[in-house]
C-alpha cells in the first residue's frame, strides 16, 4: 500500500486497539519458571541411580537453555521492531511507522518500557498526520499510566494540548496548558519548555491573538531552538502573526522557518500559512557562461 492509500485510524479504532494490546504482568510463576526447572535439574541429580535418569538433568538443562537462549533472541528482535519504528517516525515516514507500531503492540503487552515506547511513536505519528483525534486518544492513554510529575507526563500532556488546539477543543487545551505550565517551567531551556512555548504560540494563532504572539517574539527563537527542527513551525507561526498585525518581520521568520522545514510542509501542518507562501524568496537560476 503507497503512502497516497494511507488511512489513519479513527479514534475509536485506536481506542479499541489501546484496549486489546493494553499492557499486562506476565505472572509471578512465569517468571519463575527457570528457577523452578534449575531447581528440578539440581533434584534429579541426586536422585539418579541410572543411566536413563543421569540422563534427565542434561536434557532438562538443555531445554532450559533453549527456551532462554529463544527468549532472548525474540526481545531482540521485538526491540528492534520498536527501534526501526521510532527510526521511520523521526524521517517522517509516518505512515510505515505507524503501520509497524500497530502491528507491534500485540507484541510488546509484557514489555512495559517498550510498550510505551510504541503507544508514543504511534501517537506522534498520528499527530503529523493530522489525525488529532486518535493522537489525543494516545496521549491520553500514556498520560493516565505515567505519575503527573514525571517529565515524560509534562511532555505528553503538552503534545495533547497541540493536537487538541490543532482539532478545535480550544477549551480542553486552554485547561491542559494551565495544568502544565508550573511544571513546564521547572524544566528550562528544555525540549518540555520549548514545547510548552510553542504550544502557547499554537493556541495565540488558533484563537486570533497575533498580536499578542508579536509582543513576545523577542526571545523566540532561543526558546525553541531545543525543538531542533521542529522549531520550523513556530517560526513559521510568527511570520503569519507579524503579517496578520502588519507588523516588520514576516518575511525574517518565514526565512528562518523554510531553513528548517520545506514551505509545503509548514502549510500542509497550517493552512493558514498558505497566506504568507508568497514570502519565501525566489531561486534564481544560475547564470549561464556565455563562452
Amino acid at each position: 500500500m503507497s503512502e497516497t492509500d494511507f488511512t489513519p485510524p479513527t479514534a475509536q479504532q485506536m481506542t479499541d486497539h489501546l484496549h486489546r494490546c493494553a499492557p499486562i504482568h506476565s505472572g509471578r510463576w512465569w517468571s519463575a519458571a527457570p528457577l523452578v526447572a534449575l531447581g528440578a535439574v539440581v533434584a534429579l541429580t541426586f536422585v539418579a541411580n541410572n543411566a536413563l535418569t543421569a540422563m534427565l538433568p542434561l536434557l532438562v538443562m538443555g531445554l532450559l537453555m533453549f527456551g532462554l537462549g529463544w527468549r532472548v533472541k525474540k526481545i531482540r528482535r521485538i526491540e528492534q521492531r520498536t527501534l526501526r519504528v521510532q527510526e521511520l517516525a523521526l524521517m517522517r515516514y509516518n505512515p510505515q511507522a505507524l503501520r509497524l507500531a500497530w502491528r507491534l503492540l500485540p507484541d510488546v503487552r509484557t514489555m512495559h518500557e517498550l510498550h510505551g515506547r510504541t503507544v508514543a511513536s504511534m501517537a506522534h505519528c498520528l499527530d503529523q498526520v493530522q489525525a488529532y483525534e486518535s493522537a489525543i486518544v494516545g496521549y491520553d492513554f500514556l498520560v493516565r499510566r505515567i505519575a503527573a510529575e514525571h517529565p515524560s507526563a509534562v511532555q505528553l500532556a503538552i503534545h495533547r494540548a497541540i493536537a487538541q488546539l490543532l482539532c478545535d477543543h480550544l477549551t480542553d487545551a486552554d485547561d491542559a496548558l494551565r495544568k502544565t505550565r508550573g511544571a513546564a517551567e521547572q524544566y528550562p531551556d528544555t525540549p518540555i519548555a520549548a514545547a510548552y512555548r510553542y504550544a502557547a504560540l499554537v493556541q495565540q494563532v488558533q484563537t486570533n491573538h497575533f498580536a499578542d504572539a508579536v509582543a513576545a517574539s523577542d526571545d523566540l527563537v532561543v526558546q525553541l531552538r531545543p525543538l531542533g527542527v521542529e522549531a520550523g513551525y513556530g517560526y513559521a507561526l510568527m511570520a503569519l502573526s507579524h503579517h496578520m498585525t502588519g507588523a516588520d518581520g514576516a518575511a525574517a521568520w518565514w526565512s528562518r522557518a523554510t531553513t528548517l522545514l520545506p514551505p509545503a510542509t509548514l502549510t500542509e501542518r497550517f493552512s493558514q500559512l498558505r497566506a504568507i507562501e508568497h514570502l519565501a524568496p525566489v531561486v534564481q537560476p544560475p547564470a549561464v557562461d556565455p563562452s
